[in-house]
């Protein structure tokens, strides 16, 4: 498998890391919808508990941690 240059480079793996996030519960989000959409569902409502887990628990807990740890790598001058 082929990476590109930016994904190789060190602050690629970092940026694109956190960029993938956010776009894997998207998908997994449409996945849920889709099934719902498509009456293929087995159960409704874990479907929608999915849904409901990846937009808003999973989407907070992901941004509030990478705030935290954005804010811990640039507060350099408290370590100075």
């Amino acid at each position: 498998m082929y990476i590109s240059q930016q994904q190789a480079s060190g602050l690629g793996r970092i940026i694109l890391a956190f960029k993938n996030t956010p776009m894997q519960y998207a998908r997994l989000m449409k996945k849920e919808v889709v099934k719902l959409a498509n009456g293929t569902s087995e159960n409704p409502a874990v479907s929608i508990a999915k849904i409901g887990y990846y937009a808003a628990v999973q989407n907070f807990m992901f941004t509030a941690l990478q705030t935290a740890l954005f804010a811990a790598y640039g507060d350099e001058d408290e370590w100075d």
